[in-house]
């Protein structure tokens, strides 16, 4: 059963952006150029990409990839495989445990931190 997205699609004839409707989706900002318009500079920072070589999740919906490809010429964006979410996870995840920000490396850190029994690693 379709849900009401993928409908707007068909209707509209647009199949490029169906692959993306519906999942998790990782955008990195590859390009910086000082002369691009306002429209575009206002979309990349509300997705939070306001320097090159960051990256953002975003889900899937229909409006999130259409500002996507307002701003395709800057970033890159597709679905992460399980194994590079992990990766990152390992790499650059990172919490405050009172006014410190501390590197989260096990679940141990994050049990003490935030108490009971919560795996997240």
């Amino acid at each position: 059963m379709q849900n009401k997205q993928e409908k707007q699609l068909e209707a509209s004839g647009d199949k490029g952006i169906s692959s993306g409707v519906g999942k998790l989706l990782l955008v990195v900002r590859v390009r910086g150029v000082d002369d691009i318009s306002k429209q575009q500079k206002i979309v990349l920072s509300k997705l939070n990409l306001r320097r090159i070589n960051t990256a953002v999740f975003v889900r899937g919906t229909l409006p999130n990839i259409r500002q996507l490809q307002k701003v395709e010429n800057y970033i890159t964006w597709g679905e992460p495989s399980k194994k590079l979410v992990s990766e990152l996870i390992y790499k650059k995840l990172f919490g405050k445990a009172g006014e410190e920000r501390v590197q989260i490396k096990s679940n141990s850190q994050v049990e003490e931190h935030l108490g009971g029994d919560i795996i997240c690693l």
